[in-house]
């Protein structure tokens, strides 16, 4: 137990406490500030209604602050909340994203296998043009006909998996700078 011995509008008290000496001053000082206010204000109060209407005045200032902080408590916890919210979408997405490149790559993988499947299917039909050539003219030029549709079909869906990709990295870089903001503004707001 600490005592300190404190002047509180222009008498002289001592004050027992668990806080500290310097901490004990300070709340006497703010309460000797407040009644010397009050009796400013009201100069012909008596020392009573002094002290009870500085009470209030402290009172209130105390409210105040506690309501501000159920506020603050409040919106921080509003802003977690939000923080978790965007954290479990950018999980999803991250997930999203790497199903969607698992899935990429083994689609890239058939479409390579496709297209090596075409490319002996391909070297066949040369053969049978080769072998039909040497009769039929008009085969030889139908066979290469559906050979490049072909060829252009396996680029196109190969072209097609690329745009994919890429708007995913766009989406995903996008995710991320939402995120910074969102961090910034707690960062911000919690100052």
């Amino acid at each position: 137990m600490n005592k300190v011995e404190v002047n509180i509008y222009g008498k002289d008290y001592t004050v027992v406490g668990d806080q500290n000496p310097e901490h004990i001053a300070r709340v006497a000082a703010h309460v000797d500030s407040k009644m010397k206010e009050t009796a400013e204000a009201a100069p012909a109060a008596p020392l009573s209604a002094v002290a009870v209407l500085s009470a209030m005045n402290i009172a209130d200032e105390l409210f105040e602050v506690k309501e501000r902080t159920q506020e603050m408590l409040r919106l921080n916890e509003q802003y977690e909340a939000d923080t978790q919210h965007y954290m479990q979408l950018w999980e999803e997405a991250k997930n999203s994203f790497m199903d969607y490149k698992k899935d990429s790559q083994q689609e890239l993988a058939d479409a390579r296998a496709e297209a090596d499947q075409i490319r002996e299917q391909l070297m066949a039909k040369q053969r049978e043009v080769d072998d039909l050539m040497r009769n039929r003219e008009s085969d030889r030029a139908q066979a290469s006909q559906e050979s490049a549709m072909a060829v252009e079909e396996v680029e196109q869906k190969y072209s097609d998996l690329e745009n994919s990709y890429f708007d995913l990295q766009m989406e995903n870089i996008r995710l991320k700078s939402e995120m910074e903001k969102l961090k910034g503004r707690m960062d911000w707001e919690n100052r």
